[in-house]
């Protein structure tokens, strides 16, 4: 018969390989909320009808309209978006999967 200690269930390895997705998964929601809140700032600024230095200077002037126009709808459509999920919000698991999934 042998003796000795047997741990059952705790492999290191895999308490490893945890923390490395736990810190990955944050990396990755960190990185995108930032790529969030400037797509949402340049929204912002374009809606409102400015443009960077170098906007100006990429875009001629007959596209600016278009710019403009473009980023109210999409500020309108993100609003909307953040309502419904708002009032509805069951939703918000599907997406709260999605936006955590590797």
């Amino acid at each position: 018969m042998l003796m000795g200690t047997f741990n059952v269930g705790s492999d290191t390895e895999k308490s490893k390989m945890r923390l490395a997705i736990i810190v990955l998964l944050i990396r990755k929601v960190i990185i995108r909320l930032i790529t969030i809140y400037q797509a949402i700032k340049y929204f912002f600024i374009h809606a409102v009808g400015r443009l960077d230095e170098a906007e100006k200077a990429l875009t001629p002037p007959e596209e600016r309209r278009k710019i403009y126009w473009e980023a109210r709808i999409t500020l309108l459509i993100y609003i909307l978006h953040c309502r419904l999920l708002h009032l509805y919000p069951q939703y918000i698991a599907s997406y709260v999967r999605r936006f955590a999934s590797f």
